[in-house]
């Protein structure tokens, strides 16, 4: 009884995410180009500020942990999608001191290679942006230009914020084979292509 309780309210307190939102967003990620434009992003920011911090999702979750040791972890409902090869994507939500936001966390191979918040109609960006340079570099008001700058620690991971329709703050490393298997989706995606309009003009030119 206690079990089929517990399904019940998890399915309820999960329906938040077959929202028309998350549905727009699941449908972005069974592209490829949605990754490469966060990694051109980063490539095309002009600033890069190093931090001796580690950035991690948290004290005892880093880039690389697995999927299911994640979501054993984790309090209150969330989802997980597969849309790419080796790809699934976990939401959640959280709500705290006054903010409400969205994380997303990418797994390639079952391992963490990218996360991000979300932050929906919110307007005291600057807030968040003094949290991050107080936390990474024990300064509250330094201020930097958001599509200026990311932040880098020693082992090659980043963050970047992206002020678009929702600001987001993302997390990204180059480590466990993810960026170099969206860069070969993306060529066999084009070779696909050029290949299917060649065999359509092939096909044209012997009904001429």
């Amino acid at each position: 009884m206690l079990l089929f309780r517990n399904s019940l309210i998890n399915f309820f307190t999960s329906k938040k995410y077959y929202t028309s939102y998350y549905k727009r967003v699941i449908n972005k990620y069974k592209y490829p180009e949605s990754y490469l434009k966060l990694y051109h992003a980063l490539h095309t920011v002009p600033e890069e500020l190093e931090t001796s911090v580690l950035i991690a999702f948290s004290e005892t979750i880093s880039f690389g942990a697995s999927l299911n040791s994640i979501k054993s972890k984790l309090k209150g409902s969330y989802r997980v999608v597969k849309e790419l090869n080796d790809v699934y994507v976990l939401f959640t939500e959280l709500k705290t001191v006054g903010y409400k936001f969205i994380i997303e966390l990418h797994f390639y191979k079952q391992k963490l290679v990218h996360f991000k918040y979300v932050f929906r109609n919110h307007t005291n960006k600057n807030e968040l942006k003094y949290m991050l340079m107080k936390k990474y570099f024990n300064e509250e008001k330094i201020f930097f230009e958001v599509k200026d700058t990311c932040i880098k620690d020693v082992d090659g991971n980043y963050i970047f914020i992206l002020d678009e329709v929702n600001l987001s703050i993302n997390y990204m490393t180059y480590d466990y084979g993810f960026y170099n298997h969206i860069i070969e989706m993306k060529t066999q995606k084009e070779k696909q292509k050029t290949l299917k309009y060649n065999n359509a003009m092939d096909e044209l030119y012997n009904r001429l």
